[in-house]
C-alpha cells in the first residue's frame, strides 16, 4: 500500500487518539511520530517497542501501536478514496467545469465544493481496518478494541 496520508495527518489523529485512549501518553507522541517517521513509517519491530519502564514494573505503550495503525487506516482510506474519484471524475469535471465557467445551476456549483463526511459503512471498515492492524501489531484484543473505537470516533467527525 502507498503512503497516501501526509504525516501532519496522521500526527494530528494519533494525538486525538492517544489523548482518548491513553492520555498519560499525549507527550510520547511528538518524539515517537518523529522516530516513526524518520523510519519510514514502519510498525513497531517488536514487544519491545511497546514497553515502557516505571518504578518497578512493565507496561505497555499504545503509541508505538497507534502511529502505524493511523498511517494504515488513513493510508487504506484514502485508497477508497481515489479509487471512488476516479469512478466519479467524469462527473466531477463536468462539475468543475461548469464551476471554473461559471455556467452551472447553483447546485451544479455548490456540488463542485466540500466532500460528503464517512458512513457510517466506511465508519465500520475503518475500525474492522484499525483493529486488525493493532492486533497484527502485538496489541491483545480489549487494547485493540479501545484503539479501534478511537480511531473511528476521531475520524467520524463528531
Amino acid at each position: 500500500m502507498r503512503a497516501v496520508a501526509d504525516q501532519d495527518l496522521v500526527r494530528q489523529v494519533a494525538r486525538d487518539v492517544v489523548a482518548v485512549t491513553a492520555p498519560e501518553e499525549l507527550p510520547l507522541v511528538r518524539p515517537m511520530a518523529d522516530e516513526f517517521f524518520r523510519g519510514g513509517r514502519g510498525p513497531a519491530r517488536g514487544k519491545e517497542d511497546l514497553l515502557g519502564f516505571g518504578v518497578d514494573t512493565a507496561v505497555v505503550l499504545l503509541t508505538p501501536v497507534v502511529l502505524p495503525v493511523i498511517a494504515f487506516v488513513l493510508d487504506a482510506l484514502g485508497e477508497r478514496l481515489a479509487e471512488a474519484a476516479v469512478d466519479r471524475g467524469a462527473e466531477q469535471a463536468r462539475r468543475v467545469l461548469r464551476a471554473v465557467l461559471r455556467r452551472g445551476t447553483a447546485a451544479e456549483l455548490a456540488a463542485a465544493g466540500d466532500p460528503a463526511p464517512l458512513t457510517g459503512a466506511q465508519l465500520d471498515t475503518v475500525r474492522a481496518t484499525a483493529y486488525e492492524k493493532a492486533c497484527q501489531l502485538g496489541l491483545e484484543a480489549p487494547k485493540a478494541d479501545l484503539l479501534a473505537d478511537a480511531v473511528r470516533g476521531a475520524l467520524s467527525g463528531a
